[in-house]
């Protein structure tokens, strides 16, 4: 039995998908002279001083980045622990380009995104538009309640990957950095913060990258910039299962310790 609990630890290190790694995707600089601010924060590579996008919305220090590899990443999401009051929303904050923004329910695939709303507009007065009624409710130009998600019997919403899709180019990616498909191998087209202060503390801003390397990306990740209410990131599903195991593991060999030997 030590070698179940060994072999569970051990897996959760070194399968693929569950990262033992940590670290942060690099995001660089703007140079959208469309915008006067139009760079993401104040971390991007190639910053030097002035507001940014999570600055001028945020304020400075009201925010921390998701790990992008590694424990407690922004690559499966869920409903279940959030904590907060006011239901489940999105509210689109920043973009640079016509995109969709959706979900995969299933996390594991890449196929059949189901679409929540198109984002159209630029900079700071992006819109939602096209939105899907059969998942959205209260709708605002810039917001609107989300709901209709399966759970399981327990009321406890199942993870799921959030999705983008480019519509004029029709590049679409998962938060799941392992579904993306990229010539150069830039798998990574979200980054997320977790808002730490001011009004929408305890929210999550997820922010896309629509262009692959060879497609000329800049990996800016200002395509498109989401406040999400209400929604967490949770563990992935192959993590839920590789820690079962361990936790199996561990439980069962103090048990065997303290029973009683004939």
């Amino acid at each position: 039995m030590r070698y179940l609990l060994v072999m569970g630890f051990a897996l959760t290190a070194f399968l693929p998908g569950v990262r033992a790694m940590a670290g942060l995707t690099p995001v660089m600089v703007s140079h959208d002279r469309e915008n006067e601010i139009s760079t993401l924060y104040e971390g991007a590579i190639g910053y030097s001083n002035g507001p940014t996008i999570m600055s001028r919305l945020y304020g400075t220090g009201n925010y921390v980045r998701v790990q992008d590899t590694g424990s407690n990443t922004d690559q499966v999401w869920g409903t279940a622990g959030s904590g907060l009051k006011g239901g489940i929303s999105a509210q689109v904050r920043y973009a640079s380009d016509t995109t969709v923004f959706g979900v995969f329910k299933n996390p594991e695939s890449n196929a059949n995104m189901t679409d929540l709303a198109t984002i159209s507009g630029s900079g700071f007065d992006a819109e939602f538009s096209r939105v899907n009624l059969s998942y959205a409710s209260n709708i605002k130009e810039n917001s609107f309640e989300l709901s209709g998600f399966d759970s399981d019997p327990f009321g406890v919403s199942l993870p799921f990957a959030l999705a983008f899709r480019n519509k004029p180019k029709g590049n679409s990616y998962s938060s799941v950095q392992d579904l993306n498909t990229d010539l150069a191998g830039q798998l990574d087209h979200i980054v997320t913060f977790l808002i730490t202060g001011g009004r929408a503390k305890g929210s999550y801003v997820v922010a896309f990258e629509d262009r692959s390397a060879h497609q000329g990306g800049v990996y800016d990740y200002n395509d498109a910039v989401v406040q999400l209410n209400g929604l967490v990131p949770m563990p992935e599903p192959t993590s839920f299962a590789i820690a079962g195991l361990g936790a199996f593991g561990f439980g069962f060999h103090i048990w065997r310790q303290r029973r009683p030997k004939a």
